[in-house]
């Protein structure tokens, strides 16, 4: 009885030891993200070079989820534990990600978050000025200014709201992602002999 219970501890431990080091990558692939990111406010070939880059995180997630299946979980999991593993990887690399955007906006470049939004203020004016020349898209640009405007009044947030709002939006995006990863990566043992 105690061997099974210090077995399941070893595995356990095991786990959590693959996630946490799997995950620092991906936290540093985040913040190189977004860096990018804020490389882009006023760029649109930076913008543009962040596009590719979306599509590295399902890669990762992936490679990763399969390696803790095939050398940690000796080659089986079920999807909903292969799904709660990746939702953990994703948080633990958004707390490597939400640590570098908080000290990044708090103490190199506080005047990043300012300058982020009045970037997206600006191509935002830009594009209702190009919706109001079409006739077609007036439905749009009331609703469109009013947002705008909406933008305008918003408060800058501070290094820690940016950084929790980041937070929140990897683990949206990994509860999202893990879907169809966890359906690939299962893989359920064989029980006839």
């Amino acid at each position: 009885m105690q061997t099974d219970l210090q077995q399941q501890l070893e595995q356990r431990t095991r786990i959590n030891n693959f996630l946490m080091r799997a995950a620092l990558p991906i936290g540093l692939y985040f913040i190189f993200e977004y860096m990018l990111t804020v490389w882009s406010a006023g760029n649109i070939f930076m913008g543009m070079l962040r596009l590719p880059f979306l599509l590295g995180t399902p890669i990762l997630l992936y490679i990763s989820m399969r390696k803790l299946r095939d050398n940690v979980m000796g080659g089986t999991i079920g999807w909903f534990r292969a799904w709660l593993f990746g939702l953990q990887m994703m948080l633990f690399a958004a707390l490597v990600e939400a640590a570098w955007i908080y000290l990044y906006n708090e103490f190199i470049a506080p005047e990043n978050l300012y300058e982020m939004q009045s970037a997206a203020i600006a191509q935002y004016e830009e594009s209702a000025a190009m919706l109001a020349q079409s006739s077609q898209m007036q439905s749009v640009l009331r609703p469109f200014n009013e947002a705008v405007e909406a933008l305008k009044e918003a408060p800058v947030p501070t290094a820690i709201e940016a950084a929790v709002q980041m937070v929140s939006n990897d683990l949206f995006i990994g509860i999202l992602l893990m879907i169809p990863i966890s359906l690939l990566i299962q893989r359920k043992t064989n029980t006839t002999e």
